[in-house]
C-alpha cells in the first residue's frame, strides 16, 4: 500500500521525498500497547497466581481464606482458582 502511495504522489510532493512515510495497522499497534502494559504488570500477575495457588493447595487453607474475608466483610462472589 506504501508504494502504491508512493507511486500516486509523487516523490516531489511529500515531505523529505517519502523518505520517512510509513504505517502500522491499527491493529498491530493496539496490540504493541497492550504487550507493553502486560510486561508492565507481568510480576503482580505471577504474584497473584501464586497467591491463589498457595490459598487453594488445600481446603484447611482454603477455609481460613474463606473465614477471614468474611472477618474482613469482603464478599466473595466466585471460587478462587
Amino acid at each position: 500500500m506504501i508504494g502504491l502511495m508512493e507511486s500516486r504522489l509523487g516523490e516531489g510532493n511529500m515531505l523529505l521525498g517519502g523518505k520517512h512515510l510509513h504505517t502500522h495497522c491499527c491493529a498491530h499497534i493496539l496490540n504493541l500497547i497492550v504487550q507493553d502494559g502486560l510486561e508492565v504488570i507481568n510480576k503482580s500477575i505471577a504474584r497473584i497466581k501464586e497467591s491463589i495457588a498457595y490459598w487453594i493447595a488445600t481446603l484447611k487453607r482454603y477455609e481460613k481464606f474463606v473465614k477471614v474475608a468474611q472477618q474482613q466483610k469482603v464478599e466473595l462472589k466466585k471460587k478462587l482458582s
